[in-house]
């Protein structure tokens, strides 16, 4: 499975803050690491793998391997932030704290 999530990423160079979407992949918890080694890599399935979303993967999947980022502006390496960290995000020109409030709302 590859978690389909837009995140909030920092670049650990450049200090940029953009938005990607995750695509960490994860397996189911009662798979272990030989069995994922041996899918078919060919297959339909592995080809074109099942999108979800973070809230599916708790208890049901395990990490199995991060997406590496790349910054746009630098190449850096980007660094995923948790939601519980928005607000110790700075401006990466000023260093001004951003003050990102509890008003943030996703839909469709």
């Amino acid at each position: 499975m590859i978690d389909a999530y837009p995140d909030v990423f920092v670049c650990e160079n450049c200090r940029d803050i953009s938005i990607q979407t995750n695509l960490g992949m994860y397996v189911p918890v009662d798979e272990n690491e030989e069995i994922v080694k041996k899918i078919d890599k060919s297959s339909i399935k592995a080809r074109n793998p099942e999108m979800i979303m973070q809230c599916d993967l708790d208890g049901k999947y395990k990490k199995y391997k991060d997406y590496l980022h790349i910054c746009d502006k630098c190449g850096g390496k980007l660094r995923r932030i948790p939601p519980r960290e928005y607000n110790n995000l700075k401006c990466p020109k000023c260093g001004h704290p951003l003050g990102v409030g509890k008003e943030i709302m996703l839909w469709d």
